[in-house]
C-alpha cells in the first residue's frame, strides 16, 4: 500500500518568502496550500525574525505540515563544473570534494557540497560534475530558522536544483532558465533535465542578455548544442525591457513557465497560480524534491 506524503517547500528570497505545501506519491502531486509574504529587512540576517514570519505565514494559511525542504538562495552558494577521472561509484564523493577545493573560494572544510553527474556514466569515460558549494554558516542559519519555526528540516538544496525540478525536470531539450530576482539573476542551463551550468549576475536586462549570448556560444563549443528554449521565472521578470532583451539575445523562444503545471489544484485557482507562478518556482521545486525522498 502506498501512502501519500506531505511536505512544505520554503524559499526565503530577497523580496519575499514563499511556501508551497504539496502532497502526493510518484507523479500524482496535489497543491494543498501556499503562502507568500514580503521579507522583512531584519529577516535577511536574523533567523529569529525569519522563523517568526514563516510560523505566522503557516498559521494564517492553515499549513500544519512540519516537514520542510528549503531552497537555498542563489546569493548564498557558489557553482562550478569540472571533470574527474572514471572511478568506482563509492569513490566519486571524495573525488568531487577534492577537485571542488580548487574552484571554491572558501576553504572546502567550511562548505557543504551539493553535486550531480552531468551525463550518463560510460565505462572508461571521465565524469563531468556540476557542484554547488553552500557555506556551513548558511546551512546553520537554515537549521536555526527551521528549529525556531517548529519545523523538521528534511533537506536543503541550492535553488538552481529546485527551480530546475519545478520547470524543466522532464524536458528532453536544452533549456535555459533565467531566474530574475530582486537583486540578482541566475542563468541555469539544463540538458534533458540535468543541470550543466549555472551563473549568478547582478546586471541590468541588456547586460544580462549580452551575457546569455556568450553563455550560449560557450555551451555550443563544449557540448556542440545550442540553447533551444528559454524559460523565465522570478519576481522581476516584468522589469521594463527584460523579456524583449532576452528574446532578442539569441533568437530562441521565450516562455514564462508555470511551476504549477502538472500539479493538481482547484480549477478556481488557475488564474491566481498563473500570476504568482514566477515567484514560486523555488518553493514548488523544493517541495517536489522533498516528495521524492524516502521519508
Amino acid at each position: 500500500m502506498f501512502f501519500s506524503k506531505t511536505i512544505v517547500g520554503i524559499d526565503i528570497g530577497e523580496y519575499a518568502i514563499k511556501i508551497a505545501e504539496l502532497s502526493g506519491t510518484g507523479k500524482h502531486v496535489t497543491l494543498k496550500n501556499y503562502a507568500w509574504a514580503k521579507t522583512p529587512e531584519s529577516a535577511k540576517t536574523s533567523p529569529d525574525t525569519a522563523a517568526h514570519v514563516i510560523r505566522e505565514m503557516m498559521d494564517e494559511a492553515g499549513i500544519a505540515t512540519k516537514k520542510a525542504f528549503f531552497a537555498v538562495s542563489d546569493t548564498s552558494y557558489f557553482c562550478t563544473t569540472f571533470e574527474i577521472p572514471p572511478m568506482p561509484e563509492k569513490e566519486v564523493a571524495g573525488a568531487v570534494a577534492y577537485n571542488a577545493s580548487r574552484y571554491v573560494t572558501m576553504p572546502i572544510g567550511e562548505v557543504t557540497l551539493d553535486w550531480q553527474i552531468m551525463q550518463p556514466v560510460r565505462a572508461g569515460a571521465a565524469l563531468k560534475i556540476f557542484a554547488a558549494a553552500v557555506p556551513n554558516t548558511v546551512i546553520e542559519q537554515y537549521r536555526s530558522i527551521a528549529k525556531k519555526a517548529g519545523l523538521k528540516l528534511i533537506a536543503l538544496e541550492a535553488e538552481a536544483f529546485t527551480i530546475k525540478s519545478a520547470l524543466a525536470a522532464g524536458s528532453t531539450k536544452v533549456i535555459c532558465i533565467i531566474d530574475a530576482g530582486a537583486k540578482s539573476s541566475t542563468i541555469t542551463i539544463a540538458d534533458r533535465g540535468t543541470i550543466k551550468e549555472s551563473y549568478t549576475f547582478t546586471k541590468d536586462p541588456k547586460a544580462l542578455a549580452e551575457s546569455l549570448k556568450e553563455i550560449d556560444d560557450n555551451f555550443f563549443n563544449q557540448e556542440h548544442k545550442h540553447i533551444e528554449e528559454i524559460y523565465l521565472t522570478g519576481g522581476n521578470i516584468t522589469a521594463p525591457g527584460f523579456r524583449d532583451a532576452i528574446a532578442q539575445s539569441i533568437g530562441r523562444p521565450v516562455t514564462i513557465r508555470n511551476c504549477f503545471e502538472g500539479i493538481s489544484y482547484p480549477p478556481a485557482l488557475k488564474n491566481t497560480l498563473a500570476d504568482i507562478s514566477p515567484s514560486f518556482a523555488g518553493a514548488v521545486g523544493a517541495a517536489l524534491n522533498g516528495l521524492q525522498l524516502n521519508l
